[in-house]
This record gives structure tokens, sequence and C-alpha cells, in this order.
């Protein structure tokens, strides 16, 4: 399946370790993410600039394997790191963060939280908070429909 991307070729690089990313701006590449894609290549993965600093919720529902997720700042400094997301798991920050990376299961072992991050080839794109209403009202949309779903399967 091809994917429509706002920026590629992008790369990320904490401590000793490069990942060549896709980057998610719009609403729909930050909603849709890794969802539905059969393999992430090595040393690739997902940068998602959600515009401005926050908590997030990352659900994996939609996944077919696992990753692991970094949270990063608005300075680019690493704020939390999740090791392993299972398909069907979620995870939530419980420090708010402006980007977060996600990449293949056990390739972020080595990152910790405080550790600063570079990225190149990507200029953010600031606050954006239509945005992130839009963003925001597709999750709602996503979850519902997921939460109907369910509910008509039961019958």
């Amino acid at each position: 399946m091809i994917y429509a991307l706002a920026v590629q070729g992008a790369t990320v690089s904490i401590n000793d370790r490069t990942w060549t990313v896709e980057v998610m701006v719009t609403p729909a590449e930050l909603n849709l993410g890794l969802s539905y894609r059969d393999v992430l290549a090595p040393d690739n993965g997902m940068l998602f600039d959600l515009g401005q600093t926050r908590t997030v919720l990352v659900n994996a529902y939609n996944m077919l394997f696992p990753i692991s997720i970094v949270f990063i700042d608005e300075n680019f400094v690493v704020t939390d790191v999740v090791q392993l997301l299972s398909p069907g798991e979620d995870a939530a920050t419980t420090v708010p963060c402006r980007y977060f990376l996600e990449v293949n299961e056990q390739e972020a072992v080595d990152v910790e939280v405080g550790d600063s991050v570079t990225v190149t080839g990507y200029t953010s794109t600031g606050n954006v908070s239509l945005m992130l209403g839009l963003l925001v009202s597709a999750m709602i949309f996503a979850m519902m429909t997921i939460v109907m779903t369910r509910i008509i399967a039961k019958q």
C-alpha cells in the first residue's frame, strides 16, 4: 500500500542511532500512523509532529507488529520511552511532548529520558491549533467507529 506523506527522507538521531523517518503532520497522517502496515524496515520510523506540546495517548489497535515509542519535547529532549507497544495496546505520556518517534520493537533500547534528539531534513510546522482540533475530531470519530463496530458485532 502506498501512503501520501507530508515529509519523507528526514532523519532522527539519538545517541549513536539514526533512523530514516516519515514525518506525520496532517490530521489524517497523525491519525493513521503505522496502522495496517505489514512491516517497518529496520532503521526506519515515523516522527509525529503534534504542532504543540501536550500529553499524548498512542493506540496500537490497528498495528500489525510491535513498536517502541520515543516521546520528545519541543527542545528535542527525550521525555519518555516505551520499549514495547504490542498490537491492541495503548501508551500514554506522563510528561507532555511535542513529537514522538515510532520505530521497530527494541530499536530504542539505548534511548533514555534526557537524551538529546537531532532531526534533519524537516523543519517544524509551529503551532497548528486548527490541525490539532481536526486531529482530535478524527480520533474521536475513529474511537466511536470502533465502539459502534464492537457493539454491532455483539448483537
